[in-house]
């Protein structure tokens, strides 16, 4: 009984669905268990130093696999403040706190600090906007495709959630144990004489959910409380029935028998879910069992993935001297073919965006000279992969179909390797006597090609609200690369010189489709000269910011590729 007790507790589909996917999710859930299960029992034990220490290495550990946990380690910490500060804590007491938020971090320190000194950011590349490594560009984890959108949606997020499955997950099902569990939570702290722990359990649940709402909503972050609060159904129908001793015998097993039959038919649905479809859409074993019966055979002896490859295979893949990463399925196939040869990645288009990151990848990509590179793709994602080897000027020789065996006799991954050169150093061109003066670009220009000197000698610094002024910017070419002065007849392409308004304050943006000045000739690398601009105020008077930059039309602005760009503070009255 006890047993299929635990399962009621842990049958959640997404719980179930990164078995053997999205493990590191996983590892974190027994932690951080373990660190509330010592908080719950600190005032009662015995050994209150050791299960302190220990909980602050437990929920460090936890952070340490993945910082969303945080959402669910500080609830646990406030668990455990709430016990300490009960007993008016004195000097010693303060000591052993301190010491617990130093082996609180030490599971985070060691690649906070690798992190930091390759990167200037402790949490590369996350939260950007705030740290601001210069290897990535200032923006949010946040993803748009998922969790709530807005302050109401995000508070009601664990209840409303269950009824927006697409915006959970990418597999778009859900059963809604966050949901139960926000009610089960809330009946515990409501209702009269549940105990201590139900009610700290119940805080944990609330303010976990809340966390993970504010977080990212992404429901894979919240199998913490989605296991709480399967544990305070339980303990709801336990309550019920202590309860209602004194009622009649079938209303009272009715009362007790709500919250079990609610969880039962959450994970009714769950176990229908996870019956159905997984992370990889591979069959499940109740759609071929004997499949997985095959398979059981390379149990204890799949370590390495170069053994199931055919003799020719092998002899392929071991010319590899070092991988370039193309595409985002295959890496951890790389790395398990080929574990012991350098690896550098050209898949992050946003790690390109800046020119610091480009500098460092050209250095990277100089050390691997010499080396036979390869690239692997899957075959449909081959096109892909290509665009993106060209887009750093990798050349691209003979591509070579290979069938991989992923562990299995079975499970075979039709895959491209393509065999790559190096560029070779370019040279900064020169105008020569018989340069067009004005030619056409016909695609986004290379991204070592967004660099300018930009600089404006008679900005204003006061404007009527409304007011029109023309400004004259100097324009410096501090790139390898030609600018071409036109675009495509839809106005694709384009090289402009742009102005952006923006809030004096808080630096948000106000208007950035003010003004546009089209080069008047091709501009040659170390080559300037001067636009003349119009720009016009703000209608609404205040504090702004002027800030002028590049644009190439229907592609970007220059400051998202890490070119300079200067603002000037503007007051319009």
């Amino acid at each position: 009984l006890a047993c299929a007790g635990v399962l009621l507790l842990v049958l959640t589909e997404h719980l179930l669905f990164i078995v053997n996917n999205y493990m590191v999710d996983l590892l974190a859930l027994p932690l951080v268990l373990e660190a509330l299960r010592l908080a719950l029992f600190y005032d009662e034990s015995e050994h209150k130093r050791r299960d302190l220490l220990c909980a602050a290495l437990l929920l460090g550990a936890s952070m340490g696999l993945k910082l969303t946990n945080a959402a669910v380690a500080l609830p646990v910490l406030a668990v455990f403040a709430v016990r300490i500060l009960s007993r008016r804590p004195d000097a010693r007491t303060a000591g052993l706190v301190l010491l617990a938020g130093f082996l609180f971090f030490v599971p985070l320190l060691p690649h906070a600090i690798y992190i930091y000194a390759e990167t200037g950011s402790p949490v590369f590349p996350l939260y950007n906007n705030l740290v601001k490594s210069p290897l990535w560009p200032p923006i949010t984890p946040y993803d748009g495709r998922w969790g709530p959108r807005g302050w109401t949606e995000t508070l009601l997020w664990p209840l409303a959630g269950a009824w927006r499955a697409e915006r959970l997950s990418e597999l778009g099902v859900y059963s809604g144990r966050i949901a139960l569990a926000v009610l089960s939570a809330a009946l515990c702290l409501l209702l009269p004489r549940v105990a201590a722990r139900a009610r700290l359990v119940a805080l944990v649940v609330l303010l976990g959910s809340l966390l993970w709402a504010l977080t990212s909503g992404y429901v894979r972050y919240a199998l913490f409380c989605e296991v709480l609060g399967g544990v305070l159904t339980v303990y709801l129908s336990r309550y019920l029935f202590e309860r209602a001793a004194g009622w009649p015998r079938a209303l009272k097993f009715t009362a007790a028998a709500l919250p079990l039959c609610l969880l039962f038919a959450q994970c009714t649905l769950a176990a229908r879910y996870v019956s159905q479809t997984e992370w990889s859409k591979r069959p499940t074993v109740f759609d071929d069992s004997e499949a997985y019966r095959r398979e059981l055979r390379w149990a204890w002896r799949d370590r390495d993935l170069m053994e199931f490859q055919t003799v020719e295979a092998r002899a392929l893949l071991g010319r590899v001297e070092a991988w370039v990463v193309s595409d985002v399925k295959t890496n951890g196939i790389e790395v398990l073919l080929r574990p012991g040869v350098p690896m550098l990645a050209v898949n992050n288009l946003e790690y390109f965006d800046q020119r610091q990151s480009r500098v460092r990848f050209a250095e990277a990509l100089e050390r691997l000279r010499g080396r036979r590179v390869y690239s692997l793709s899957l075959t449909e994602d081959l096109d892909s992969s290509l665009a993106f080897l060209e887009r750093r000027r990798l050349t691209v020789g003979e591509v070579t179909p290979v069938l991989v065996s992923f562990y299995s006799a079975r499970t075979r991954l039709h895959m491209q390797l393509i065999e790559l050169g190096l560029p070779n150093k370019r040279e900064r061109p020169q105008r020569t006597a018989d340069a067009p003066e004005l030619t056409e670009a016909v695609g986004p220009l290379d991204d070592d090609a967004y660099e300018a000197g930009l600089s404006v000698a008679d900005a204003p610094a006061r404007l009527r609200a409304g007011e029109q002024a023309t400004i004259r910017v100097a324009v410096k070419n501090l790139s390898d690369f030609v600018w071409p002065a036109r675009g495509q007849k839809d106005g694709k392409y384009f090289i402009n010189v742009a102005d952006s308004w923006l809030d004096g304050v808080d630096e948000s943006l106000v208007n950035n489709l003010d003004g546009r000045s089209t080069l008047p000739r091709d501009l040659w690398p170390g080559e300037s000269l001067e636009v003349p601009l119009r720009i016009k105020a703000p209608a609404v008077p205040g504090e702004y910011l002027l800030e002028i930059d590049l644009v190439q039309e229907g592609v970007t602005f220059f400051k998202a590729k890490g070119s300079q760009y200067p603002r000037y503070r503007v007051r319009v009255e």
